[in-house]
């Protein structure tokens, strides 16, 4: 909607004048512009807050002094827009009335303000940490309502606290000179930040969160696990109050620390105690009464710096040490090896290590007796050869010696190892696992940790193949989610995960060699995504629990054969944005209920396809029309099966009077058990390459090819038609409405006619061949009761020559038929 609109909305909202309609018009509005890709507008809803809404807020404040506030205002607006289209009283001297209004940047505020606006511009310190206190505990709200949490607000407010206290420590602390180059340090990602979120045990609601799964349409989450939906809502509520957005690049000018919260606590080295080394090693219990700590080192001793950050600690609670130790970019190499000797030892509560795009070698093997350690990040390594010797004091860990982290959720490194200690990889608590350009690792054995969620492979990957034992060992397992990225492996062309039983998002991006991709039957998988896969040529979903196909996927330019029988969950197709057309398409949209069932509206997205081909439709309840706009499909059109639409009337009605098009390709027609089904095609519509046409079980039909408005007279073609069946199509009487009007058919050779006993008369046909006759083959009693024209001008009966069953076949001859031999 128009920010206008939103205001209205937001206002009534405030004013409790929200009703019944204003509901029915929103949940029509959000499902429209959903199911048609957004294509279809907010009119309605717009005429009904302007036209209906803004006079009852006029009503109820008029005369009345009020006060209006205007958070977070994302969009200029002009003040006169106030009361010209959210008709509110005028804000002035006399009537005591006031508007406050902040927005989200300096652009924004001096597009919006009037002459005449007072602007306050600048908030002292003081005022702005309360307003930083203030959406924090707001957010608390949001995030508790979210997640269907409402009653433990206190909670979440801890739990915002911690987040936001969290990634302070993981952002760049000190701002840059305006000259300075910013690019040199590594922006902290989304799932980055959620991750550590998780590993520190922030994301653990008091209570099941119930209502988490109900709220991820809302706020676009697509990860599956619980935490990582409370994550992204924290941070999707953390961005709409201006507390920190990502990328987080530290403030470069004096103005910038207003942007967010993040960036003035950051610029005013607030929250972060910075200390010496001298400070860290050599005062007694120092390593005890530390939350979190950071390490920042340059090339040299001298440039390091200790970032310092106690735990976010309740009087319920008590301080349990160090828990998370980050040295990523840590490039002096003596000073973290004496580093890890002295300091690590000590540490034995920490939960996270992050050694990220450090020059390490080899791993400590202290690192694998860290008892309650839940995420290791190893990212950018590139020196690491090893991950189980280490040298410095001669200690070693052997590949099959057993590690001790077995609370290791997150494990993520891209190093030079060319294997992974095996009791990595059978690590009971390992929920994910992010390996990154390892293009020496030989052997992935990496799925057989029975609590492995989720597994990340990304770089140029061109040694090993998908292990044989994926299937086996996630039978047993939980894998979720399998993300694979530069896969240029020439050994596989292949990738068959049919029936996984657990897996819910797949990946693969940049595999050039892949031509077959199969996930058939895998009822959890949700959401896949496939991109600059240049080879594939089959793709199977069949079977699969997915909402939506990306638009990419359709558009690969190799593919000949795209699956998607049974898939009942599947809501929106992307048929605006095709570009071409798999030579095999089958959509199979069998869903009850509110599933896949288009109504009319949104059935006209997918009418214009230019390449279309074949056509299979089944079970698309709500659909009255196949088509109704046909001018570039008909030309492609070739074959088409329709089956099992109840609400099918037409299979072609075109819009208007003068829009019927032509199906210059069609081959092959075929509609079977659409029980409310009239009429076909209108006598205006060439039909010059059809063959066959079957209309089987369709109850009500009347008519074949049926008078449309405006008509012009025509002489009815069918040039190669060969075989009509018709079956059980107890109201046809005729194949086409104006009985006495002949048709060319010249190829016609079979008709076969069961259950048609209203059905009277057959079409006069011209007599281009007469020395062959169509063969019709029916019941006895019906061919009995054939009325035929036959004069000195025509000769009726003698384009049919009978091909009766025999009479012995022929006892209950208006018995239904139930099912047939196709």
């Amino acid at each position: 909607m128009r920010l206008e609109a939103q205001l209205v909305a937001s206002v009534a909202q405030e004013l409790g004048l929200l009703d019944q309609e204003y509901h029915r018009l929103k949940q029509r509005m959000e499902e429209t512009n959903y199911f048609s890709w957004g294509v279809s507008g907010d009119n309605e809803m717009r005429e009904y807050l302007f036209w209906e809404m803004a006079p009852r807020i006029n009503a109820t404040l008029d005369s009345k002094r009020y006060l209006l506030v205007v958070e977070n205002l994302y969009k200029p607006i002009t003040t006169s827009a106030f009361t010209t289209e959210l008709r509110l009283p005028p804000a002035n001297a006399w009537s005591g009335s006031e508007w406050v209004v902040s927005a989200t940047s300096r652009e924004v505020c001096s597009k919006s303000k009037s002459e005449g606006d007072d602007v306050y511009e600048s908030f002292s310190g003081a005022d702005i940490m309360v307003l930083i206190l203030f959406a924090l505990h707001q957010s608390a709200k949001d995030i508790s309502k979210a997640v269907g949490q409402e009653d433990d607000v206190e909670h979440w407010h801890r739990v915002a606290l911690r987040c936001f206290h969290y990634a302070l420590l993981l952002f760049p602390q000190c701002h840059a000179p305006p000259n300075a180059d910013n690019n040199n340090g590594i922006n902290v990602t989304k799932e980055e930040l959620i991750r550590h979120w998780a590993a520190q045990g922030f994301l653990t609601a008091s209570k099941p969160p119930r209502a988490v799964q109900d709220n991820i349409h809302n706020v676009g989450i697509r990860h599956h696990d619980d935490v990582y939906q409370v994550g992204n809502i924290i941070l999707q509520t953390f961005l709409e109050y201006s507390l920190l957005k990502l990328p987080f690049a530290p403030a470069t000018k004096v103005d910038e620390p207003t942007d967010t919260a993040a960036h003035f606590l950051a610029y005013h080295g607030l929250v972060i105690n910075h200390l010496t080394e001298d400070e860290m090693f050599h005062e007694e219990q120092c390593l005890q009464n530390m939350g979190w700590i950071k390490l920042v080192c340059e090339q040299t001793t001298e440039d390091q710096k200790w970032h310092i950050s106690g735990k976010c600690i309740t009087n319920k609670e008590v301080s349990s040490g160090t828990t998370a130790l980050l040295l990523s970019h840590f490039s002096h190499k003596p000073s973290l090896l004496n580093l890890i000797d002295n300091i690590l030892p000590k540490l034995s509560c920490l939960s996270i290590l992050d050694l990220s795009y450090t020059p390490l070698e080899s791993l400590p093997p202290s690192v694998w007796h860290l008892f309650n350690l839940r995420l290791l990040s190893l990212r950018g390594c590139t020196n690491l050869k090893s991950l189980c010797n280490f040298s410095n004091r001669g200690n070693t860990l052997s590949p099959n010696d057993k590690c001790h982290v077995n609370n290791l959720l997150y494990l993520d490194f891209s190093t030079q190892a060319s294997t992974i200690p095996r009791s990595i990889s059978k690590a009971s608590c390992l929920n994910k696992l992010h390996i990154l350009g390892c293009d020496e690792l030989d052997e992935i054995e990496v799925f057989g940790g029975i609590g492995l969620k989720s597994v990340i492979l990304s770089g140029s990957t061109q040694h090993w193949n998908l292990p044989k034992s994926l299937m086996k060992d996630a039978s047993h397992g939980c894998l979720e989610e399998l993300h694979i990225e530069g896969w240029d492996s020439s050994m596989q062309k292949e990738i068959k995960l049919d029936g996984h039983p657990t897996i819910k998002s797949f990946l693969l991006i940049n595999a050039p060699h892949i031509r077959h991709l199969s996930l058939q039957g895998c009822r959890k998988l949700e959401h896949v995504e496939l991109r600059d896969l240049d080879a594939l040529e089959e793709l199977d979903l069949s079977a699969t629990a997915i909402k939506e196909l990306p638009a990419e996927i359709p558009n690969l330019p190799q593919l000949r054969r795209l699956l998607l029988m049974g898939v009942s969950s599947l809501s929106r197709f992307p048929w605006h944005k095709l570009q071409r057309f798999p030579d095999m398409f089958c959509l199979d949209c069998c869903a009850q209920g509110n599933g896949n069932n288009y109504d009319d509206q949104v059935a006209n997205i997918k009418k214009n396809i230019a390449h279309l081909e074949d056509c299979k439709l089944r079970s698309c309840h709500h659909m009255k029309h196949v088509l109704e706009y046909a001018y570039s499909m008909g030309q492609s059109l070739q074959n088409v099966r329709v089956s099992q639409l109840q609400s099918l009337i037409h299979f072609y009605k075109p819009l208007g009077y003068n829009d019927t098009s032509n199906f210059d390709s069609l081959k092959h027609l075929h509609l079977e058990y659409c029980p409310r089904l009239e009429r076909i095609v209108p006598r205006e519509s060439a039909l010059p390459s059809l063959t066959t046409l079957d209309i089987l079980f369709c109850y009500n039909l009347k008519t074949i090819f049926y008078q449309h408005p405006c008509e012009q007279p025509i002489n009815y073609q069918l040039p190669i038609l060969q075989r009509m069946r018709l079956q059980e199509l107890p109201l046809l009487q005729h194949l086409r409405d104006d009985v006495n009007a002949a048709i060319s058919a010249p190829a016609w050779k079979e008709l076969h006619v069961r259950g048609c006993w209203s059905l009277r008369r057959l079409p006069l046909l011209r007599q281009e061949h007469s020395s062959q006759a169509v063969e019709v083959s029916g019941e006895r009693a019906w061919w009995r009761k054939l009325i035929w024209d036959d004069d000195s001008s025509t000769m009726h009966s003698a384009s049919y020559k009978s091909k009766l069953p025999l009479p012995f076949a022929s006892f209950n001859e208006r018995a239904t038929v139930m099912s047939y031999l196709r």
